[in-house]
């Protein structure tokens, strides 16, 4: 079910008061949660087609070499590590779960980061 689905499920008055919310939002930062969610489908689509479905690999599988692919793509990224100090607390990082460490990555990464991994990925 997308997004869009549940919002339309919700009554009008909430739906007003989340549009409220969001067209007070900066543009920038809109358009980054727009990519965000955008290109996190594309990849995890793109991933479970390769891992799962092509080479018929084990569960999670996809997830696991998709948070392998960032770690060695994000090495390469001027400051990203940077941001990421800044945002994350690396003891607790290591303890999340593997589809938590990947949004939260692909979080940190801004849209130019996103599109560009997409382009260049393996899969």
């Amino acid at each position: 079910m997308n997004i869009l689905t549940l919002f339309y499920r919700l009554n009008q008055n909430l739906q007003k008061e989340i549009l409220r919310q969001i067209s007070s939002q900066p543009k920038n930062l809109l358009n980054d949660i727009i990519n965000y969610h955008q290109s996190k489908n594309q990849i995890n689509i793109k991933y479970y087609q390769h891992f799962i479905v092509d080479k018929d690999e084990g569960i999670l599988e996809d997830k696991y070499w998709l948070l392998n692919d960032l770690y060695i793509y994000t090495d390469d990224l001027n400051g990203f590590w940077e941001r990421f100090l800044k945002e994350i607390n690396i003891p607790f990082f290591g303890q999340r779960l593997i589809t938590s460490q990947i949004n939260t990555i692909w979080g940190i990464m801004t849209p130019k980061e996103r599109n560009d991994f997409i382009e260049k990925t393996i899969c």
